[in-house]
Formats: C-alpha cells, structure tokens, sequence
C-alpha cells in the first residue's frame, strides 16, 4: 500500500496553507483595527496552543499584500531577555523588511546609522533615542510599519513601567508611523499592573481579539482534512471529540494519530491514541491550571468540587473567564469542559 502524507503532520507549528483553518470572524476584526494609513493598535489574548501566533500571521501575511508601503515585522518578546534587546530586535527586523522589493534604498542607508547605535549603545535611555531615530526615518518616509510582538507575557526581564511607555509612545505618538499588535495569554494591563502596580501601553490597544476554540464548523473543517487525503476520520468523531473537543491544538494531533495508524491498518481506537498523547494532554493540562490558580487562587479546587457534585460551572466566580482561555464551552445552556477527558481529568483533582 502507497504511504499517503500525513496532513495532519505539524501540529504545534504555525500553521499556513493547507494546515490553516480560517477563523473568518476573528480575521476580520483584526484586519479592520489594521485599517488605515497607520496600523491600529490591537490585543491579541488567547490561551496557550489556541492558534493566535497562526491566526496573526495569517492576516498579516494578506495585509503584506495589500499594502506595499507598509513593512510587518514580526518579533518574539520571548526570544529576548530585556527591554533593550526587544527594542534592538523590533529595529533590526524593520531594518531587514525595509531591503525587500518596492522600498527606496535610500530608507534602508538613512536608518542603518540609527540601528547600529541602537545595537552598540547600553544605556537605556541611548537605546530609546537611537530607536526612536531608526522609527523616524520610517515616518518622514512615509512608510507604516505592523509592528507584532508575540509571546510579550513570556519576557522575563521587564525592569518597569518605562518599556511599556516606550512602546506606548511608538504605537500612539503621531510623529511615528507604527501600529503594535501584541499576543499574549493575559492582557497587557495585567501584565503592567502585577509587575509594576499600574498600567501605560495597555491603554492604546484599544482593540481586543480574543482567541479560543474552533467553532464546531471550524472543528469539523480539521476533521474534514483527513478525508480530503483519502483516509476518512468520521468512524472517530466521538473519539475525537472525547479526546480534544474543538481544542485547535489536541484536535489536529489526535487526527494525526487516528490517521497514522488508519493507514497502518491497525484499527486505532481512543484507548490507542489516548496512550500516545497522554504526555502532551497532561503536560498541556497542567500548565492550563497552573497559569488558571496563579490569576485566580483556588479557582482549580472550586471547578473540581463544582464538576464532582455535578454542577454546572457558570455558577463560579470564574465562569465568564474560562470559555476566553478555551477551557470551557457552552452545550446546551450550560458551561463545560472544552472536553470529556479534559473534564474527567478536573474530577479526578484532590
């Protein structure tokens, strides 16, 4: 028998192409804050493996297209250790996507200067002028810049409330061209606010996307893959579903597995692609109620006893909040778990 590609092969990886399902109505929200001659501000918040860095890309890979005078540039708050270096990465990745086709060489000579003294200079105050130049040039330009910063709760070294002015200063001040978009699992003004007791970028994102589950369509869309491959999935929609739910992250890799091992013609069931799984379910459980009792202490024991008596959890004080981290769903007037097992997993907490 002719082995057939996996197409669920990347689960965990951004995901573009074939592997990217649209999410139409967080796509459009999105797109329209990006509107305009300068990039609007936006918060994108959504949990661990939800599909936020995916959905981002997405868009502004389209936005790419349909404005030419404008640079994206993408960093990672994760891939640095302070405020300084995320300024000096925010630079030199302007820097690079000012050398692609249909930009002036001359912008990219002017701004050079500026980003090397970004690079060489310690103090911050330095590192903000000479960033600050770098920006300008852009905008005596004329040329916009989407400016994404993902992973920005993933930064250890902010030092103070100063970083945050900063970036607030390039996304809002109007000598600047720069539009920032953030993705991060908790909002910006919790973010500020626990480390440093008040908040200044949180309030220019004046728009907030939310990312969570798949629709059911959605869901069902991811399924649909596998037979668009030659090997249908619905004999294990019930699995699937007890396994993952419409979890973006869980669904594809357990369609990974029941599509593996269909085509190894050994009739994988739940208890099969449960085993393979289980270190990835209960690694991603755990960090899941870890990040839930850190925000919200005592929340984890409250939906445990709330699911073992038999409750419906919108009765807790933290009801409104676990359908926007994707950890509960509605289902017929009542709030769930995004998953059996996920809810079986909650009961079992002493």
């Amino acid at each position: 028998m002719t082995r057939i590609a996996n197409p669920y092969q990347g689960a965990g990886q951004i995901a573009a192409g074939p592997r990217f399902i649209v999410r139409q109505a967080e796509l459009s929200d999105i797109r329209s804050a990006w509107a305009g001659d300068r990039p609007g501000n936006v918060s994108i918040r959504g949990n661990f493996r939800m599909g936020k860095s995916s959905l981002v890309r997405s868009a502004a890979k389209t936005y790419a297209l349909d404005t030419p005078r404008h640079v994206v540039v993408v960093v990672s708050a994760g891939a640095v250790t302070d405020g300084k270096g995320l300024l000096r990465l925010m630079a030199k990745r302007a820097h690079r996507a000012l050398q692609g086709t249909g930009f002036d060489a001359t912008v990219a000579q002017a701004s050079l200067g500026p980003l090397q003294a970004a690079m060489e200079l310690e103090e911050w105050f330095d590192v903000c002028e000479a960033v600050t130049d770098f920006f300008l040039v852009l905008a005596d330009a004329r040329i916009g810049v989407l400016m994404i910063v993902d992973e920005l709760d993933r930064m250890a070294g902010w030092s103070g409330l100063a970083e945050f002015q900063f970036l607030r200063d390039l996304a809002s001040e109007p000598e600047f061209s720069l539009g920032l978009t953030t993705i991060s699992r908790r909002s910006v003004y919790d973010i500020e606010t626990s480390g440093f007791g008040g908040s200044t970028l949180g309030g220019v994102l004046g728009h907030s996307v939310h990312i969570g589950l798949f629709s059911e369509a959605e869901g069902q869309e991811m399924i649909a893959r596998g037979a668009s491959a030659g090997i249908s999935l619905t004999p294990a929609e019930e699995d699937l579903n007890y396994l993952a739910g419409t979890h973006p992250f869980l669904l594809e890799s357990a369609c990974f597995w029941f599509f593996e091992e269909s085509q190894m013609g050994v009739g994988a069931g739940r208890a099969e692609v449960q085993d393979r799984l289980t270190e990835q379910i209960t690694s991603l459980y755990r960090v899941y109620l870890r990040d839930l009792e850190i925000d919200l202490p005592g929340a984890v024991s409250d939906i445990s006893r709330t699911l073992t008596a038999g409750h419906d959890m919108a009765r807790l004080p933290v009801a409104t909040k676990l359908p926007a981290l994707g950890l509960a769903r509605a289902c017929n007037g009542q709030l769930i778990p995004f998953s059996r097992h996920f809810g079986e997993y909650l009961r079992s907490i002493k």
